[in-house]
């Protein structure tokens, strides 16, 4: 799914900086772009497909939770990170909890695996502040214990600011700074958020970051992905117009239009506007309760979810 849109520009991007990196020349990369325009599925895609081919660049993702705690954070960021080396090594099995995971990468990676033990009792006896900052010193343990580089994309990076810690962004800005060996790729579906936070949290960080706003998808882009929907049979051309005037160059509204094309355009139409469960329909609604507050916005919502 993530595949059929037409990103080749962004994924140029990545790749470019992604080879700087490798070649000792490191361009933090920030993508910003209102929810459903397609990051998430761009950077899940691009480290699954091309980073990962790479023999000494280790890729870590995250996306901090909407719901999520500071405790979990932590606890979660320690295990992924213990994981990624158990991946590395090629390990068939390993334990799910972080003590066991801390156990079993001793013999691997011991400083970062005690660090990692270090950082999960402090957050156990309420020094979460101490618990958070030293997180953000994994990654560089990480390449000097295993030799390989790390690309630590950062989805929804403006949630940190949520988490009862004092100045979420301080210690990793500090880190940053000081990590020449990790690659950051920061993105955000909060775009004003995200401006402040690389304005003000990460002010320190002035031109270490490439602020990247995500685009909607092209018309081209949009087109192909409608025809290669259906790649044996001719679209026709008013369902093309229609798909892509209700997609806007929204992708993830795009794919579930052509989830919902798959019958007919009638069995679409039944999903936007009929079937009360369906994604569909959900996510319109959603975009409608995002209109401006007119006077007779009411009735005009009323109107159009009958």
């Amino acid at each position: 799914v993530t595949s059929r849109f037409d990103r080749s520009d962004l994924l140029s991007l990545l790749r470019k900086r992604v080879s700087g990196f490798q070649a000792g020349y490191r361009q933090n990369l920030a993508l910003i772009g209102p929810p459903g325009i397609g990051k998430s599925a761009l950077i899940r895609r691009f480290l699954s497909e091309e980073v990962r081919r790479e023999s000494l660049l280790l890729p870590l993702y995250f996306e901090v939770g909407a719901e999520e705690s500071a405790p979990e954070w932590v606890s979660r960021f320690a295990r992924t990170v213990l994981y990624a080396v158990l991946q590395l090594r090629e390990t068939e099995s390993f334990p799910t909890h972080l003590a066991g995971l801390v156990e079993t990468c001793a013999a691997l990676v011991p400083r970062t695996a005690a660090l990692a033990k270090r950082i999960t009792a402090l957050s156990e006896s309420g020094r979460l502040d101490e618990a958070y900052d030293h997180l953000w010193e994994l990654p560089h343990l990480l390449t000097q214990e295993t030799g390989h580089r790390v690309l630590l994309a950062l989805d929804e990076f403006h949630r940190l600011r949520g988490f009862s810690v004092k100045e979420p962004f301080r210690s990793l800005g500090r880190n940053i700074m000081v990590q020449p060996t990790t690659l950051y790729l920061l993105a955000s579906s909060e775009p004003s958020a995200a401006h402040a936070i690389l304005g003000e949290g990460l002010a320190l960080l002035f031109g270490k970051f490439e602020s990247v706003e995500v685009p909607p998808l092209a018309s081209r882009a949009c087109r192909n992905a409608i025809r290669q929907a259906r790649p044996e049979e001719a679209v026709d051309p008013f369902d093309e117009y229609l798909l892509m005037d209700l997609a806007q160059g929204n992708p993830h509204r795009l794919n579930l239009l052509l989830e919902a094309w798959r019958g007919s355009l009638t069995d679409l139409l039944e999903s936007l506007f009929i079937d009360p469960g369906s994604p569909l329909r959900h996510e319109f609604e959603q975009q409608l309760r995002l209109l401006p507050s007119l006077r007779n916005r009411i009735f005009c919502l009323q109107v159009l979810e009958r």
